[in-house]
Order: C-alpha cells, then sequence, then structure tokens
C-alpha cells in the first residue's frame, strides 16, 4: 500500500525490512508459528515491527512475551 498507493517507497522498503527482522528473530503469529515453536499475539509482533522500523531494521533484542493461549 505505502509503495503503490502512496508512491512511499522509502518508508515501503523500511517496513518491509522491519518485517523480515522480526520474522528472522523467530517470532511469529499464530498463523506462521506452524506445528513447532511459540506464537505471539498480532499486537506483540506489530510492536516487534515498529521497534525495528525506528531502530531502522536493526534486530531487536527485547523480544514481546509469549501469549501462552497461544502456544502450539
Amino acid at each position: 500500500m505505502l509503495s503503490h498507493a502512496f508512491d512511499l517507497q522509502a518508508e515501503a522498503a523500511a517496513l518491509e525490512a522491519a518485517v523480515t527482522t522480526v520474522l528472522a528473530g523467530g517470532l511469529r503469529t499464530r498463523d506462521l508459528v506452524g506445528t513447532v515453536g511459540d506464537a505471539v499475539t498480532t499486537h506483540d509482533f506489530a510492536r516487534a515491527v515498529a521497534e525495528a522500523v525506528a531502530h531502522r531494521g536493526d534486530l531487536v533484542a527485547a523480544s514481546p512475551a509469549r501469549d501462552p493461549e497461544l502456544t502450539t
């Protein structure tokens, strides 16, 4: 949306890089966690992405608290 609808290429790239960073760090929402691992809430995943954007894609040391109800 940022790239195509609003022509915000740098912002879109920053967001994509942040999502990649968070996924590389092991965080997954319930729909992405599969059969192995713990899931985080969508809120926690989004917070981690926002932190990664704020830190310009650096890995964020503090991971969100894992929700035991979403653990598979």
